[in-house]
């Protein structure tokens, strides 16, 4: 099980890492705070994510 979290967690910060990534790259010509807040959405709903693997792997 502990096997399968940590896993979980590793791809997750990969794909939070690639997905910042390319939302910067192809948000660049727009406008910045527009790149911010599609980031800032995007980290919220993987913090979310995380945040519900974690809580229910502790119950």
């Amino acid at each position: 099980m502990m096997n399968i979290l940590k896993y979980s967690v590793f791809f997750l910060a990969a794909l939070g890492y690639l997905v910042i990534q390319i939302t910067h790259a192809v948000a660049k010509p727009l406008d910045q705070a527009l790149s911010l807040w599609y980031s800032g959405i995007i980290g919220i709903m993987l913090g979310a994510y995380g945040y519900y693997l974690f809580g229910r792997s502790k119950n």
